[in-house]
C-alpha cells in the first residue's frame, strides 16, 4: 500500500450560511490512484460534500520539501497519520462564499 494525496475542490450539498464550496488536501492509503479516488469519493459523500474538481491524485513523496520547514513537517505529519489510518486524512478545509 502507498500513500496518495490529492487537492480536491468541492461544493456544499446543503446550504451552509453563505459558504458555497472550497478545497482541501487529502491523504489516504491505497493500492493505486483509482482506489484512492474511490476512497476520497466515499469520504466526501459522508461529509455531504460534492467533489467538483480533482486537481491531481499522486503518490506522496515524503522527502518533498515545502516552502517552509513548518509546512514540510505539517504534511509529513498528515502522511504519517495516513500510514496508520484506514480512512481518508483531511488537511484544513478552505472555504469560499457565494
Amino acid at each position: 500500500m502507498k500513500i496518495y494525496w490529492s487537492s480536491i475542490e468541492f461544493e456544499y450539498k446543503k446550504s451552509s450560511d453563505k459558504l458555497k464550496g472550497g478545497f482541501v488536501y487529502t491523504f489516504t492509503k491505497a493500492l493505486d490512484a483509482r482506489e484512492a479516488l474511490n476512497l476520497f469519493l466515499m469520504e466526501f459523500e459522508k461529509k455531504d460534500l460534492q467533489i467538483t474538481f480533482v486537481e491531481y491524485i499522486s503518490q506522496y513523496d515524503v522527502e518533498m520539501e515545502w516552502e517552509t520547514k513548518k509546512q514540510t513537517n505539517h504534511f509529513k505529519a498528515l502522511y504519517k497519520t495516513a500510514l496508520k489510518d484506514e480512512s481518508v486524512v483531511f488537511d484544513d478545509f478552505y472555504s469560499y462564499e457565494e
